[in-house]
């Protein structure tokens, strides 16, 4: 087990009326089998960022469990109850207190989020760990400052996560019958409708969630269904087209050779050949 805390083994609980202070930070490696029960929580800030394991964190509300990637925030008097059980756990902490502290952190407004791997959370720690205590340089307001840089890559990760959910919730009903109806192109104008937000929305929740635009989306679907259908069956290039809702049997195969560097007579030779004689399934047998 490893463990490190700040400057002297005297009590960090302190409210500083500075912009930001940090008060104590540690972590530990491989620990099992703690509870910490501070029913009236402490004067300062806690934040905690598990990077392996588990972390029960109990709550009158019920038990929140923090894994791989999660983080969680205890405010000022809040009360700070949690425990490791039996599966070894790696986690960073930082208390800190300041004027400026609740401001900050106003983007943080549930217990926990799961932000996944933040290598600068760890870096943070163990800079303090490393090179806080050999080189002067490093002062309050360096290592303050450099906690407040880390609330800014903590907020991206929780906004730019949230923003994606929020934006899947808009567009989802629209996905599911893009997928399911994929020969039937309906404009971005219809789909918006079925969502029930404007066009505009629709088109900027759409891109920031997929990472293309509706059109492109459409045009990855045929596509792989036609793929699915040229290894699978005995249909014609044009019978293919049109079952994917493309009516120019020409226009879909230069589209087919674009995506994919084969033509669809091409790409069929070659999974018959990868397939080693299976024999293709005719259109009755669908």
């Amino acid at each position: 087990m490893l463990a490190y805390y700040t400057r002297s083994k005297e009590s960090t609980e302190v409210k500083s009326d500075k912009y930001v202070c940090v008060n104590n930070l540690g972590y530990y490696a491989g620990l099992t089998d703690i509870h910490t029960r501070r029913e009236k929580g402490r004067v300062d800030y806690l934040l905690i960022y598990i990077k392996r394991g588990e972390l029960l964190i109990h709550e009158a509300e019920g038990e929140l469990c923090l894994s791989d990637g999660g983080i969680c925030l205890f405010r000022p008097h809040e009360p700070q109850i949690y425990s490791i059980k039996k599966t070894p756990t790696d986690f960073f902490w930082i208390h800190f207190s300041g004027e400026g502290i609740e401001s900050m952190l106003s983007f943080f407004e549930k217990r926990s989020y799961d932000i996944g791997t933040l290598p600068e959370f760890e870096q943070y720690c163990h800079g303090f760990d490393s090179e806080f205590h050999t080189a002067p340089q490093y002062t309050d307001m360096l290592y303050e400052g450099q906690l407040v840089t880390l609330f800014a890559r903590i907020a991206e990760r929780i906004l730019r996560d949230e923003k994606a959910h929020s934006d899947f919730l808009r567009i989802r009903e629209a996905l599911g019958l893009m997928r399911t109806e994929y020969w039937c192109r309906r404009s971005n104008s219809e789909l918006a409708r079925i969502s029930g937000v404007s066009k505009d929305c629709f088109e900027k929740a759409f891109k920031h969630v997929m990472g293309v635009t509706p059109h492109q989306y459409y045009l990855s679907l045929q596509i792989e269904k036609a793929k699915e259908l040229l290894s699978s069956t005995a249909y014609s290039i044009t019978e293919i087209s049109r079952l994917c809702g493309i009516d120019d049997s020409l226009y879909f195969s230069r589209l087919f050779k674009k995506k994919i560097g084969q033509s669809p007579a091409a790409y069929r030779k070659h999974m018959l050949t990868m397939a080693h004689g299976t024999p293709l399934l005719s259109p009755c047998n669908l």
